[in-house]
């Protein structure tokens, strides 16, 4: 019986995505899985109505709220216009909840922008109106929480106050949690802050890095057991992490080993924690593509495909998925695996098939046995860049690597440019598909291709590990 791989699920569906690659996400700001509610459990309630928690007849809520709405929407010269200066405005410095969410807010939604003077403008204009709140109720969380804030707007608008100013944002939080001893929340805050300090503040890097460790150890005694505190902050070590990498890998290293300690407790046990597990792999990943040697493993869940002949570990993740796909009366059922990006853009496809030893198979013109690893190495590799690729698609001689104890095998590469789908005027995206062919134990063979769409040059950590955890169930 004769079986012509033709490919046809596997490059069904497969058009180009294009991976996005996002920009390093600021600490803190991005490090709550849905800030609101975590705010509201930890005592820093967001508003519930309008931006400024008043009745919209309170004309000075209204010029908040307009300046808020121009803060989102990258407008910064508008926001000037709309919090205006002179008396009515610095007025608002009395008012402690209309400066408190203004300042929060204006964190929240800061971005760069192509005219940094608009930007310095708005964040000196907020760091008064922060003092001035401050000053009329420096009892008052919410001042502090404003003023903390201020002060990270100033440094980032390029008014740098040095290491100190970063110490001081973190030191208002300080405070707040003085006061509430349970809350947690302003501490990953400080965290952040720290963390952003040091990776601005290439002096004090070992200092303001140092000193955010003993304030993240703090903030997990309060609440070892929530998950939610732990991805906080350990986002924000893991974006210091890859920040400090080209400039200090030493410090790089360090924030590597805080991410991966303040996620430990909720990456082991039977249930580990997707979200947890998600950064806790990513950081790996990048731990090991950055060059340093881990003693960690990735948190995996075991998997079975080809009705069962074939085992891998995939890695817990939210990016990480297996899908199953039944059969149709065209085709028969089969699996695959997609890495997805952050952004939920399709990074890698991994496929898998299985050759009896017994049978034959036809790539392209001439019959290969089920048993013979190189010809159907060969086999596939010349039908990918075939049928899959466009011509000048280069495509090494396959060879015996050492990738997987189980089971010996070869490898090949072909990368190059898509073949153009009927119709298609934009450019084909670039594509590469690496094939790992297997002799098993029980009279087959396994092929897992990978097709990759990202623009990395090295090899995935992460499906290094998936090729490595291959094994024939029972096997021996």
């Amino acid at each position: 019986m004769k079986s012509r791989e033709l490919l046809r699920f596997a490059v069904a569906g497969l058009a180009a995505a294009a991976l996005s690659v996002a920009a390093p996400v600021l600490p803190a700001t991005s490090a709550l899985a849905a800030d609101q509610a975590a705010d509201s459990a930890a005592g820093k309630a967001p508003p519930k109505t309008t931006e400024a928690s008043t009745t919209p007849a309170d004309p000075a809520a209204q010029r908040v709220q307009t300046t808020i709405d121009a803060i989102r929407a990258a407008d910064v010269p508008l926001a000037l216009t709309r919090l205006g200066a002179g008396p009515e405005t610095d007025a608002l410095g009395t008012r402690i909840d209309l400066v408190y969410v203004l300042c929060d807010r204006a964190y929240r939604y800061d971005k760069v922008v192509p005219d940094p003077a608009p930007r310095k403008a708005l964040a000196a204009r907020l760091f008064d109106l922060a003092t001035a709140a401050l000053a009329a109720a420096p009892a008052d969380d919410r001042a502090h929480w404003a003023m903390a804030e201020a002060i990270v707007l100033r440094e980032r608008s390029g008014q740098h106050g040095g290491p100190a100013a970063w110490t001081l944002a973190a030191e208002h939080l300080s405070k707040i949690h003085a006061r509430k001893p349970a809350d947690a929340l302003p501490l990953a805050y400080a965290v952040g802050f720290l963390l952003e300090g040091a990776c601005t503040e290439t002096e004090a890097t070992v200092p303001l890095s140092t000193r955010a460790g003993v304030v993240a150890a703090a903030a997990l005694a309060v609440k070892p057991a929530s998950p939610t505190l732990a991805i906080t902050i350990a986002t924000s070590q893991a974006w210091a992490a890859r920040t400090l990498l080209a400039t200090n890998r030493k410090a790089a290293r360090v924030q590597v080993v805080a991410t991966l300690e303040s996620l430990r407790p909720f990456t082991t046990g039977a249930t580990p924690v997707l979200e947890a597990a998600t950064l806790w792999n990513d950081t790996l990943a990048f731990a090991r593509r950055s060059g340093y040697v881990m003693e960690e493993k990735y948190v995996v869940t075991p998997h079975e495909t080809l009705e069962g002949a074939l085992a891998f570990d995939l890695p817990l993740s939210s990016r990480w998925q297996f899908q199953h796909v039944e059969a149709t009366a065209d085709t028969p059922a089969y699996d695959y695996v997609n890495e997805l990006s952050a952004e939920g853009g399709r990074v890698r496809q991994i496929l898998f098939r299985r050759y009896l030893w017994t049978q034959r198979y036809t790539f392209d013109a001439n019959p290969v046995g089920g048993d013979n690893v190189k010809s159907l190495a060969q086999g596939l590799q010349s039908m990918i860049t075939a049928r899959v690729l466009s011509s000048g698609a280069a495509a090494p001689a396959a060879d015996r690597r050492p990738f997987n104890k189980e089971m010996d095998g070869y490898v090949f590469d072909a990368a190059g440019k898509m073949q153009p789908e009927p119709g298609q005027t934009a450019p084909p995206a670039g594509l590469k598909v690496s094939g790992y062919v297997m002799r098993g134990h029980k009279q087959q063979c396994f092929a897992v291709l990978v097709y990759d769409y990202s623009s990395q040059s090295e090899p995935s950590p992460e499906i290094e590990m998936l090729i490595a955890s291959l094994r024939e169930p029972d096997a021996k």
